[in-house]
């Protein structure tokens, strides 16, 4: 200390040797010290974060944890079950809130861990509902996981709110069926737009539409790999009755051995498969489609439109060529759009 008198490592050093010979005060005020003069030793900073951990001062917890995270982000792993275990007393889930209230470089990925593993939902649901009603309310990507969370449990009606939530104040009331029909408005992601995952062997691009002026479409190209293909996905909430899905599409040498179809299947029982359009192959100008359908009363609450090559083994998942869709839409059987919920 009398050679580098800025050294927080040094002083670090003896508080940890004044906590060690019972001098708890003394520690306290070194490490305070140490802490003040870098946040860049992890060793002081969890020193502090446990200190006050034990206090129960968990609002001066927290900027301690913060500046680990911060400049490693590589203990992330290591210290998520220490953010997790905040949100068990209330005091602590307070603070752990308001913190993340204040959008720390590392709140997407605490959200989207909290979203998997988490057991106590309702926390989750109070937390997400928290957030909301701060100036840095969850971001589109901090929902994905979350409202992934409550689909993948069934709560299908209040996932569906919450998207809503997230939408301009003139979309909210769309009642088009499925959502972003026409592929004019951007994706996020979410379930209740185009879900479009990445496939090796296959491009999904929106583009604007061949032959069909300023229109949009989706494409798919395929490279001719072998391709589990099924990466095209909205979730829709439609009550029970009658309806039609219909579209158009268009193939440029399109070679598959089963083709591909749109289905729409009960969220709840993926065999529950309710209809399948046509199998497209080959070379096909614009080209309407429709099916029809009819969701059940019972175990139905939700559902999924999926592109898939409906293949049953793996030598069937062999794909290349182009295919385009657009105008998709799900009428009830009267002809009017089914009522939002």
């Amino acid at each position: 200390m009398r050679s580098s008198p800025l050294d927080a490592q040094a002083l670090s050093l003896l508080g940890l040797i004044a906590e060690r010979k019972g001098d708890g005060q003394a520690a306290e005020t070194l490490m305070r010290i140490a802490g003040a003069r870098t946040w860049r030793d992890e060793t002081t900073q969890a020193w502090l974060y446990d200190h006050y951990v034990r206090r129960g001062d968990y609002a001066e917890a927290l900027p301690h944890v913060d500046a680990i995270l911060r400049v490693e982000p590589e203990s992330q792993e290591r210290l998520f079950p220490v953010l997790a275990s905040l949100t068990v007393k209330p005091e602590a889930f307070k603070a752990l809130t308001d913190f993340l209230a204040t959008s720390p470089p590392w709140r997407s990925w605490f959200l989207s861990e909290l979203s998997a593993k988490l057991a106590n939902k309702s926390r989750l649901i109070e937390l997400y509902a928290a957030l909301e009603k701060t100036e840095n309310p969850p971001t589109k990507d901090d929902l994905v996981p979350y409202l992934n969370r409550l689909v993948d449990e069934g709560d299908y009606a209040q996932a569906y709110q919450l998207w809503r939530a997230t939408l301009p104040p003139g979309l909210r009331t769309l009642d088009t069926h499925p959502f972003n029909r026409d592929f004019e408005l951007p994706l996020d992601g979410l379930p209740f737009n185009w879900v479009l995952t990445e496939a090796s062997g296959a491009d999904i691009q929106i583009v604007p539409s061949p032959d069909a002026g300023r229109k949009r479409a989706m494409r798919i190209q395929f490279s001719g790999s072998r391709v589990a293909f099924a990466n095209v996905n909205q979730l829709m909430l439609l009550p029970p009755g009658k309806y039609k899905l219909s579209g158009r599409v268009k193939a440029e040498d399109l070679q598959t051995s089963r083709g591909l179809w749109w289905r729409v299947y009960c969220a709840d029982d993926p065999d529950n498969v309710l209809a399948h359009t046509e199998p497209v192959s080959g070379t096909l100008p614009w080209t309407d489609f429709t099916v029809d359908f009819e969701v059940p009363a019972e175990d139905c609450e939700a559902q999924w439109l999926q592109l898939q090559q409906p293949a049953r083994v793996a030598s069937e998942n062999q794909i290349e060529g182009q295919v385009w869709y657009q105008y998709l839409q799900v009428s009830a059987d009267s002809g009017e759009p089914p009522r939002a919920y």
